[in-house]
């Protein structure tokens, strides 16, 4: 409705004008918010299914992990620094954006692995998946016994 015609009508005519526009802007509105809760409940169930579907590959990895020449390649490759919290503790990590020198993580994987970016991709993506599986794996064996 054009604003500049409620020159002509009536004050009860503008007051039944203004209910007509909140029972409108309340079905428009009630059915938006019904659509918004149904997207955070699908998405919530999603991201739920998500972390769980991540926490059984991640036990099934962890089960059944075989340490890779290019685990070890990797793991040498990395610079790994100490990292202070501002109080007691010290972490033991190394910088996310850049774990093997440069910011273009697939390519470094690549090279130092013997790989081809674009062929090897999903290759790449695992290797990088497994990495701290490696570490952990490697922090589980008795290294007094191999040294020996």
């Amino acid at each position: 409705m054009m604003l500049g015609i409620t020159d002509m009508m009536s004050a009860d005519e503008i007051e039944s004008e203004i209910s007509r526009y909140k029972k409108r802007y309340f079905e428009l509105n009630g059915g938006f918010q019904e659509l918004k809760y149904s997207i955070e409940f699908l998405d919530s169930n999603i991201n739920g299914l998500k972390r769980m579907l991540k926490k059984r590959k991640d036990a099934e990895l962890s089960a059944n992990f075989i340490l890779k020449n290019e685990h070890i390649l990797l793991l040498r490759s990395m610079d790994f620094k100490s990292f202070e919290n501002g109080g007691d503790y010290v972490f033991l990590g190394v910088e996310g954006k850049r774990p093997f020198g440069n910011s273009w993580v697939e390519s470094d994987v690549a090279e130092i692995c013997g790989l081809d970016t674009e062929k090897d991709e999903g290759i790449i993506q695992q290797l990088l998946y497994e990495l701290p599986f490696a570490v952990n794996y490697i922090m589980k064996l008795d290294i007094l016994s191999l040294v020996s």
